[in-house]
C-alpha cells in the first residue's frame, strides 16, 4: 500500500454531512418559484457538488431569465451564507473524518480544497476548531484542478505522493487532471455519477478506513 505524504480534502460531504444542509439552503431561496422549479435546483446542486454558489445562481438566475449582474448573485450569496453557517458547523461529522484528519496531520500535511467561499470556510473551521489540523485552507476563490497544481509545485510534491478525498464531479476531475489518487466518499447522491468511472482509487462510504490507511 502507498505510504502518502500529503491529503487533500473537501469539506461538504467529506469531513461534514453539510451537503443536504446547503440544498436545503438553495431550495428555501427559490420557495416563490414553486415546487417543481425548486427540485430543479435541488438536483442541479447535488450533480453538481463542489461548483461555486456563484456559478449555481448565475445559470439558476438564467433559467429564470432574472438579472445575472455580480450584484445581484453576491446578495443571492449572503443571504445563503447567512441561512447556512450555523446548520454547518451543527451537521454532524462524516464516521470516522476527525480521526483521519488528525491522523493527516500527525503523519503527513493536510490541506482544504472546497467550492466554499474562501472566508466562509475558514469562519466554519475555525468555530469547529479545525484549523490547525490543515497546512492550508482553499475556498472558492480558485478552481480545484488549480488548487491542487499550486499546491504540489510550491510543497514539492509529485502526484504519486498525494491523495484527493472527495465526493463530487470537481474533486474527481481535479485529481484526474493531476494524477492524484481519488478517494470517494460514496453516497445515494453521487453513486449513479460515478458508477462505472475509472481513476477511483479507494470507493468508501465514509473515512473509517482513511484512517486505517493513514496508520498502516
Amino acid at each position: 500500500m502507498k505510504q502518502y505524504k500529503a491529503f487533500i480534502f473537501d469539506f461538504d460531504g467529506v469531513i461534514k454531512e453539510s451537503v443536504k444542509v446547503k440544498s436545503e439552503a438553495f431550495v428555501q431561496l427559490y420557495k416563490d418559484e414553486g415546487e417543481a422549479f425548486q427540485q430543479k435546483v435541488e438536483e442541479y446542486h447535488l450533480t453538481n457538488g463542489g461548483v461555486s454558489r456563484y456559478v449555481k445562481f448565475k445559470v439558476w438566475n438564467e433559467w429564470l431569465g432574472r438579472c445575472t449582474s455580480e450584484e445581484t448573485i453576491d446578495q443571492l450569496a449572503k443571504k445563503f451564507s447567512q441561512l447556512v453557517i450555523d446548520n454547518v458547523v451543527s451537521a454532524p461529522f462524516v464516521d470516522g473524518a476527525q480521526r483521519a484528519i488528525k491522523s493527516a496531520n500527525e503523519n503527513a500535511l493536510g490541506f482544504i480544497a472546497t467550492g466554499t467561499p474562501d472566508n466562509e470556510i475558514k469562519m466554519i473551521l475555525n468555530r469547529l476548531r479545525l484549523t490547525h489540523y490543515f497546512r492550508e485552507v482553499h475556498g472558492s476563490s480558485r478552481q480545484k484542478t488549480v488548487i491542487v497544481d499550486d499546491i504540489l509545485g510550491r510543497f514539492d510534491l509529485s502526484p504519486a505522493e498525494v491523495l484527493f478525498i472527495g465526493d463530487a464531479q470537481t474533486d474527481y476531475q481535479a485529481a484526474l487532471k493531476n494524477k492524484l489518487d481519488f478517494y470517494l466518499r460514496m453516497t445515494d447522491y453521487n453513486s449513479d455519477w460515478f458508477e462505472g468511472k475509472s481513476g477511483v482509487t479507494y470507493k468508501k462510504t465514509n473515512l473509517d478506513y482513511l484512517h486505517k490507511l493513514i496508520n498502516r
